[in-house]
């Protein structure tokens, strides 16, 4: 519990008295002219023995609140009740003439007023010493009972009970709830924050109405549920009846899927682990290193479930992938280790970073087994590297895949720091290097409607491996933030790389989010900020200060009284409870008021630092709109477990409220669309087989009747069979049509540029070279993408590829256009199709047949579920082609170009010595001048979209072959002598089913007026 030490802070202030003004935050500040209220007026009497009695005074405005009408403006009542100055009573430790506090004792019955002394109380007032009653500090909890037992002020004033909304002090600051005057709250548990409580978005799926609508549909598969297993019949192996159980408990548990992926990079040490966990909310989950390093060396998703557990996911690498990791750092370690004496002084920093990261992680990947370093050097690079290969097959098997469970976040925390951590593990080698991502399912409030949070290693990640899936990760995520220092937000080279790669990219959905908002002084912030914001801060510091004096004062005259009250008056007992009762007002006040600088300076801090990354980054971002937050983890878990009455504005705060909305409302939208697919389409596919069932086992066909049916389903099944399935299908010809025209547009226009991009690239390297040896090597060192003070920030693989990009970018355009369209020709065909099918139900058939017009309807249900399933195919095609764009049309280092430079950049690295700039620049010019690059590039573009098309065609043939099967089945309830049996068999049980199936048809109805659709 937090402990408040009014010793201990370190303000400047002033109080209000009778001359206040009010500020427009509503803190009363005092007016030119006006001085300390340490004055005090009243009535001395002297019981026999000689202990001084004073009355009234006035010390500290009242805290209790104002009332305010609608309009916001002070009722009558509430002023004339409660804007008077309470009276405060002190007492001097002695009863000699003297000033302490400001007051001064005559031998005559009254105390005097000296108001030509109170120019100089400040001075008097440092010698007063703070003492209290008891020894340590005053605790929150402590003052929360402490107000808890305010009363009435004036004896004939009515107690005020306050609600959560209008507890107020005079300020407008709320008061902690604890402040209601009730006198057994003692033995009551006050209310803490809950997040569950948090303000929904205001948008359609959060509207009650629509919330509602979604539960009734839920329920409502629910009591379907019941009525179908009502009867043995839904446990029958073969039986319909279970399948049709089987749907109806699977929409019943019907969730939202997840369908929004938020991914958060940073450099180490800006704070992500603390952010994620603050979100979460669960304090401790992801945590530093025992050394303070942030242990982010692994991409960790958070997922929700339902359940109170934690399963943690562990995903590793193949043993390819950890083979290739082994390369790139062994020949980091000997690069550095063998040639450092030929090193220029610029590049040593570099390389030698380089081979403490490959030194690091043979330690933590192979333990004991790297002790003797020596080892790595003394053998020849295939030498070394078979023996790293020896003690990986020995390790490897005991790194599978695997599933862990945890009973508690402590547990959880544990495991996870033992997976992600840098430092050796005492039982043997970490694991960490072998893993490629882990998955954290948990109960996570701001996960439950879709969410998925990824932290993230930076960008500027020394592990190449590592950087490549940041890369990667941030290409798929819906929405990214870096994660920076507030202090550093400005320059800080993160954040500057996640935009750089969004321009690139062109990623739209690009924010930044500030840590540490709370890391400011009010005296730097007064230098720095100067004008009406420094003067707020002196204004603010001051009444704060004057507060805490106030404390002081008090707490000095009730040292007079003693430690117990057995030899006082009634009068001075009623004096020393009156005393009591201020000094927990003062206190109340005096954090109100610190509470209020903190909240002005992180403000006003926050302000700036968003307009300056606005005016820095916002162009730079394709969509024209930087979401920008600035938070502190540390005020939100200073606070987090206090009453909610208290702690709700610290929490406001903090900011990490108001990220956790943000994030809420990015997945509203496609929750809102899969929610509209479950109640207008799943729920009535389900309703329409029950009702099919029912009416199989009514009997109202004849023998004839139900032979002719049989026939005209069995080829109104075929035909939907060859239109959707067969060889001359539109789906089966799908990828082989997306080739061709990937061929028509892109592949012959490029047949005809490949010189004129090959000569542009190759003046472009010719520029490079004219280079200094040191601008040129750190542009090796960095992959081609780096800035310098000479030649500023240059990306040699976008430069290579200008005139390619020029050139395609439109031409793209257009083809992912025609693609698109295509797709919503192909979803028109089946359109067509499954009309013809209900037409021929009703018009082919007698439609006036009960089962007739019901198997129609089900048709047709079926058809929008098929549409439903075909376009989120088609939609995820789309993103695959939106990836390759910036495979092939972008420099990034993932990209087609970044990786076809990746192996040069890496032999450039490995140079050292004299010769070495210039075999740097051959290396570089071999590779960007070689006249087959761009064909290379082409052919490659034009394989990954292959891979697209064909995987579009397999996934849209899976999707019509599981609804032709639904289609089939559906049939069956018709045509099918077992189903009319099975309904036969319980005539009561399918009464009962009849009767819930009319009962729901008329739910639906209901709930879809509520939807609207």
């Amino acid at each position: 519990m937090t402990q408040l030490d009014a010793s201990n802070y370190d303000f400047t202030f002033t109080v209000p008295q009778d001359g206040k003004s009010q500020s427009s935050d509503g803190i009363s500040t005092p007016r030119s002219g006006s001085t300390l209220p340490t004055s005090i007026e009243g009535r001395e009497t002297r019981e026999s023995h000689g202990r001084p009695r004073i009355f009234s005074g006035n010390i500290i405005p009242s805290v209790e609140p104002i009332g305010e009408d609608p309009a916001g403006t002070r009722s009558s009542e509430s002023a004339s009740t409660h804007a008077r100055t309470p009276s405060v009573s002190l007492t001097p430790p002695t009863s000699s003439d003297s000033s302490n506090g400001g007051v001064r004792v005559s031998s005559r019955s009254r105390p005097v007023r000296d108001d030509d002394d109170l120019g100089s109380i400040d001075a008097r007032l440092q010698d007063l010493s703070i003492a209290r009653p008891t020894s340590k500090p005053m605790g929150m909890s402590e003052l929360a009972d402490a107000l808890n037992s305010i009363s009435n002020e004036a004896g004939n004033r009515t107690p005020r009970l306050l609600t959560p909304e209008a507890q107020q002090s005079t300020d407008g600051i709320p008061l902690p709830r604890s402040a209601r005057r009730r006198r057994s709250s003692s033995n009551v548990s006050p209310e803490l924050y809950d997040v569950r409580d948090e303000k929904a978005p205001n948008d359609r799926f959060n509207e009650p109405t629509f919330q509602s609508a979604f539960r009734d549909a839920r329920r409502l598969m629910s009591d379907l549920q019941d009525t179908l297993a009502s009867s043995s019949l839904h446990i029958e192996p073969d039986s319909v009846m279970k399948r049709l159980h089987h749907e109806a408990q699977r929409l019943s548990n019907f969730h939202c899927p997840p369908s929004r992926t938020v991914g958060f990079v940073g450099d180490s040490g800006v704070g992500k682990s603390s952010l994620l966990n603050s979100l979460l909310d669960f304090r401790g989950l992801a945590r530093a290193s025992n050394g303070g390093a942030a242990c982010t060396c692994v991409a960790t998703e958070y997922h929700y479930h339902a359940r109170d557990d934690f399963v943690i996911e562990v995903h590793r690498f193949t043993e390819d992938e950890v083979k290739g990791q082994l390369a790139h750092l062994l020949q980091a370690y000997r690069n550095f280790h063998l040639n450092e004496s030929t090193l220029q002084r610029e590049e040593r920093e570099h390389y030698e970073q380089m081979a403490n990261v490959a030194k690091h992680t043979f330690a933590v990947m192979f333990g004991d087994r790297f002790s003797n370093k020596s080892c790595i050097t003394s053998l020849t690079e295939a030498e070394g590297l078979e023996m790293l290969y020896r003690w990986l097959d020995e390790l490897l098997p005991s790194f599978d895949d695997a599933s862990h469970t945890t009973c508690s976040i402590e547990d959880c925390s544990n495991l996870l720091a033992q997976l992600t951590s840098e430092q050796v593990q005492a039982h043997g080698p970490a694991e960490w290097p072998y893993i490629k991502k882990i998955s954290v399912y948990l109960k996570a409030q701001i996960l439950s409607k879709g969410l998925v949070l990824v932290d993230l290693p930076g960008l500027r990640d020394l592990n190449a491996a590592r950087r490549h899936i940041t890369e990667r990760y941030l290409l798929e995520c819906n929405d990214i933030f870096a994660v920076c220092i507030e202090g550093r937000a400005i320059t800080d080279e993160g954040v500057m790389n996640v935009i750089e790669l969004a321009k690139k990219a062109q990623l739209s959905h690009v924010g930044i989010v500030c840590t540490k908002s709370d890391d400011i002084k009010a005296e730097e912030a007064i230098k720095d900020w100067k004008g009406e914001k420094a003067r707020m801060i002196r204004q603010k510091s001051d009444a704060a200060e004057a507060a805490r004096q106030t404390i002081r004062d008090i707490t000095k005259a009730l040292e007079g009284y003693g430690e117990t009250d057995d030899d006082l008056s009634d009068g001075e007992k009623d004096d020393q409870r009156r005393l009591n009762r201020e000094e927990k007002r003062a206190k109340t006040r005096y954090i109100n008021l610190r509470f209020e600088l903190k909240r002005y300076l992180m403000t006003c801090r926050n302000e700036i630092t968003r307009s300056k990354l606005r005016e820095n980054y916002q162009n730079q971002v394709p969509s024209r709109t930087l979401e920008v937050f600035c938070v502190s983890n540390t005020e939100y878990w200073d606070n987090r477990n206090e009453p909610k009455a208290y702690s709700l504005r610290h929490l406001q705060l903090s900011g990490i409220l108001a990220v956790r909305e943000h994030c809420m409302e990015m997945v509203s939208e496609s929750q809102r669309r899969m929610a509209e697919h479950y109640i207008k389409h799943s729920i009535p596919a389900l309703v329409r087989d029950v009702d099919l069932w029912v009416q199989s086992g009514l009997g109202t066909m004849t023998a004839e009747r139900k032979q002719n049916v049989r026939e005209a389903l069995n080829t109104l099944e075929g035909r939907l069979k060859r239109d959707l399935w067969g060889p001359s299908s539109e789906i089966n010809g799908i990828s082989s049509s997306n080739r061709n025209r990937f061929k028509a547009q892109i592949l012959l226009p490029s047949r005809d540029k490949f010189a004129l991009w090959s000569r542009q690239a190759t003046e472009a390297s010719f520029d490079w070279s004219g280079w200094h040896h040191s601008t040129y090597s750190a542009f090796c060192r960095n992959y081609g993408n780096h800035r310098t003070p000479a030649v500023g920030s240059r990306d040699w693989n976008q430069e290579a590829i200008e005139a390619m990009v020029e050139d395609l970018a439109p031409l793209w355009l257009l083809f992912y256009f025609s693609v698109g369209e295509s797709h919503e020709e192909l979803i028109s065909k089946v359109q067509e199709v499954m009309s013809w099918a209900t037409d021929y139900l009703d018009n082919g058939l007698d439609g006036s047949s009960a089962s007739i017009t019901a198997l129609s309807e089900a048709i047709e249900t079926r058809q929008c579920l098929l549409e439903r399933d075909m376009e989120n195919v088609c939609e995820e095609s789309t993103k695959a082609m939106q990836a390759l764009r910036i495979d092939a049309l972008s420099g990034i280092r993932s990209s087609f170009m970044g990786q076809s430079m990746e192996a040069a950049y890496r032999s450039c690295i490995a140079e050292y010595g004299t010769g070495s700039d210039s075999r740097r620049k051959g290396i570089i010019n071999s590779v960007v001048r070689r006249d087959t690059l761009f064909k290379d590039l082409i052919s490659q573009f034009q394989a990954e979209f292959a891979k697209i098309a064909d995987k579009l065609q397999e996934d849209l043939q899976s999707t019509v072959k599981l609804h032709l099967e639904s289609v089939r089945v559906t049939l069956d309830m018709v045509r099918s002598e077992n189903v009319a049996l099975e309904s036969e068999r319980d005539p009561e049980y399918r009464a009962r089913v009849q009767a819930r199936v009319e009962m729901a048809n008329e739910e639906i109805k209901r709930v879809h007026e509520l939807v609207g659709i």
